[in-house]
């Protein structure tokens, strides 16, 4: 549009050169640069303005924008503003109450003051008196729970020496086991060896985890003599083999009599006797026989442990014997009782 006009203005001109005068011509030129300016100018102008209306109409939209946020912020300032009302009518009621109950104590009578006094004063002594009990509880609730924990580490030094003795107890309960079924081997054993003789002049058993080889006077000695009896001899013999087998025993020879008195010119009495036919005992388990002498024990009891009565002949045939008690060697038992 603008180059339109432009075109049209010097047309003008060209026409106006071929019919006026020169002067004219001159003063329409100058007058056409005028016009020329004067366009640019507007031209110029036009152009600010254009962009002018743009920003305008770009803080139109931001002052539009900004006039919707106050809106809604006056919205939610106004609740908020009706809610604090509400919450100050609730706290301007309060403080009525309030008032209105002070003027009531105030008006409360001296004598209800002190009656409100006293039982505030019984009150606050009470609650001592339970603060005191409760901390007193307190202390023996700490108290309680020291010795509940020191008992329980009792107890759990007890349990571990309970589980030690436990198997210690084991232990031995084994080899007491094991004692006993050596000692009923050996037996019988024994009782084997002696097989061949009469069965009225000897027994075998176990008392008390030992065992007893009871030997009749009329198997090893004549009356009120210290020599043994060939069939005798052969008896110790075959008794002597299997004790010499046996490593981990003692044996104790143990003369007995009844309570006939004997004096002789080598015998003074029973006990004399007893522990005289025990010596002659050792001295044949012993001789050639591989039996161990340090493992063998002579010892009499004369008339003093009879096993009948010495009141008739066959209650005093029974009482004039030799009793060898084998006893199994329990270091290892002592040992484990020592131990426990």
């Amino acid at each position: 549009m603008k180059l339109k006009i432009f075109l049209i203005i010097i047309s003008a001109i060209f026409l106006l050169e071929s019919c006026v005068p020169a002067q004219k011509l001159d003063d329409e030129r100058k007058r056409t640069e005028r016009l020329e300016s004067e366009n640019t100018r507007l031209v110029s102008r036009v152009q600010n303005l254009e962009e002018d209306n743009k920003e305008k109409s770009m803080q139109v939209a931001e002052t539009q924008r900004a006039i919707q946020g106050l809106v809604q912020d006056t919205t939610s300032y106004g609740l908020r503003y009706r809610r604090m009302r509400e919450m100050n009518d609730d706290l301007n009621r309060l403080y009525e109450e309030v008032i209105e109950q002070n003027k009531n104590l105030l008006q409360t009578s001296s004598s209800e003051q002190e009656r409100l006094t006293r039982e505030l004063d019984n009150k606050i002594r009470e609650l001592n008196e339970k603060s005191k009990d409760i901390q007193k509880q307190e202390n023996e609730l700490l108290a309680l729970q020291q010795s509940v924990q020191q008992q329980r580490s009792n107890i759990d030094d007890l349990n571990v020496n309970l589980k030690e003795r436990e198997k210690r107890v084991e232990e031995l309960e084994s080899l007491i086991a094991k004692q006993d079924s050596a000692t009923k081997a050996l037996r019988e054993n024994i009782a084997q060896s002696l097989l061949g003789f009469d069965k009225e002049d000897l027994t075998v058993e176990v008392r008390d985890g030992k065992i007893y080889v009871s030997l009749a006077e009329q198997l090893l000695f004549q009356s009120g003599s210290i020599q043994v009896d060939p069939k005798g001899v052969r008896a110790l013999k075959s008794l002597a083999e299997v004790l010499s087998r046996q490593e981990d025993v003692s044996i104790m020879i143990e003369g007995h009599t009844d309570n006939v008195p004997i004096r002789t010119s080598c015998i003074k009495d029973n006990w004399d006797l007893s522990v005289l036919r025990a010596t002659s005992i050792i001295r044949i388990l012993t001789e050639n026989t591989g039996l161990d002498s340090q493992r063998v024990i002579a010892s009499g009891r004369g008339e003093h442990l009879p096993v009948a009565t010495n009141e008739d002949r066959a209650g005093r045939s029974l009482n004039r014997r030799t009793e060898i008690i084998v006893a199994p060697d329990l270091d290892q038992v002592f040992q484990l009782l020592e131990s426990n």
